[in-house]
């Protein structure tokens, strides 16, 4: 688990700017998760520029774990991101 940032918000805003940015530059990004209505966590694909590659990423409340949410918008990702594969 990543130790919490010292502000919350504010680590919230950076995160909802680097995703924004994403998807203006590459056309892709973390989608949020919705589940009845309620925002669950978010997850999709993310550029790492440290690493200049894309990964698969996921988040959710842990309320949501175990129940194959995470499996279901990784395999969502990679087919958007890849589809022909």
């Amino acid at each position: 688990m990543l130790p919490a940032p010292a502000d919350p918000l504010e680590a919230a805003h950076a995160a909802i700017d680097r995703y924004t940015k994403g998807w203006r530059e590459r056309s892709y990004g973390p989608w949020g998760l919705f589940r009845e209505g309620r925002l669950i966590g978010h997850a999709g694909l993310n550029f790492v520029p440290e690493f200049g590659e894309t990964e698969v990423l996921w988040s959710l409340h842990p309320e949501s774990w175990g129940h194959g949410f995470a499996t279901e918008a990784a395999r969502a990702a990679l087919d958007f991101g890849f589809p022909d594969a």
